[in-house]
């Protein structure tokens, strides 16, 4: 399986730099270090997009994560005021992390309406059979105090239950996160950025990443260099409502080391394959 590390960016689609994981020790958050975080991703980022508008994606999270060295980056949903939906890959090994909600400018922390809670290692939940070189049930939960709903902190909503074996296949979807805005950059991004896409086929995603997603993955296709990158882990892939809603079907997961532009797929963390893992460790009752 070590061949097949060598073509993901699989633990790195967290932060900013290339940092091996094993490498990293642990350091105290510091924004002046931004520029330097190191990076845990297997491949997550926003190519391709955009800037967001102001509370345009509201229920979107940042996550500073001390590991051993320093401190990295990964983002998230919140999917109940006290819990926010992730990647495995993004809390493993973590001992602490700063959960930061209602941000634009995810290195200004004087942003009006801004909330950032640090919680213990504790509060972390990796899902119990995550694996790491396989980057399978990579998923997580971080449990953070109740946070004050606002117009710049809302929630997203979860699939039904009715859409448990729901493909998405062909669904108008959006990802959002502040990862490298290009495979040029070295760093993440300083505003929140999105990408306007839709859902592939698996079999076609499967075909085109050597075969490394699985059943729990959900993929869209990164052509025209539209993608996640470094830095954009954990963060949402949502499949938009008709009434203009958006319910969380990924959490940014993986891609093909060859670069974020390159017109490979990007793979998520299927959200309908862990429903029940979700409901039975938040008590979060799913719409019907």
């Amino acid at each position: 399986m070590k061949s097949f590390a060598v073509l993901l960016s699989a633990l790195a689609i967290a932060s900013a730099l290339d940092v091996d994981w094993d490498n990293l020790r642990p350091r105290h958050i510091d924004p002046e270090i931004l520029d330097t975080l190191p990076d845990i991703t297997p491949n997550g980022r926003i190519t391709g997009g955009q800037e967001a508008s102001a509370q345009q994606f509201p229920y979107q999270v940042g996550l500073f994560l001390e590991v051993q060295g320093g401190t990295a980056f990964c983002g998230g949903s919140l999917i109940d005021p006290e819990w926010v939906l992730t990647a495995g890959h993004c809390v493993d090994g973590v001992s602490e992390a700063t959960v930061v909600l209602g941000a634009h400018n995810i290195r200004d922390s004087s942003e009006p309406g801004r909330v950032e809670i640090t919680v213990p290692k504790s509060n972390l939940i990796l899902h119990q059979k995550y694996d790491g070189t396989l980057i399978q049930n990579d998923i997580a939960l971080i449990k953070i105090p109740a946070v004050k709903l606002s117009d710049k902190i809302q929630i997203i909503n979860l699939p039904r239950k009715s859409e448990s074996k729901a493909s998405f296949e062909g669904r108008a979807a959006v990802a959002s996160g502040w990862g490298r805005p290009s495979d040029a950059q070295s760093t993440i991004s300083d505003v929140l950025r999105f990408i306007d896409t839709s859902v592939m086929k698996l079999s076609s995603c499967k075909l085109k990443m050597l075969f490394l997603p699985q059943d729990s993955n959900i993929c869209i296709d990164g052509k025209n260099g539209k993608s996640t990158c470094n830095g954009d882990s954990g963060g949402p892939l949502a499949v938009i409502e008709s009434d203009g809603s958006k319910t969380v079907v990924g959490a940014t997961s993986f891609g093909l080391s060859f670069g974020c532009e390159k017109g490979y797929p990007a793979a998520f963390t299927r959200v309908t394959s862990y429903l029940d893992w979700i409901v039975s460790n938040t008590g979060i009752k799913l719409r019907d």
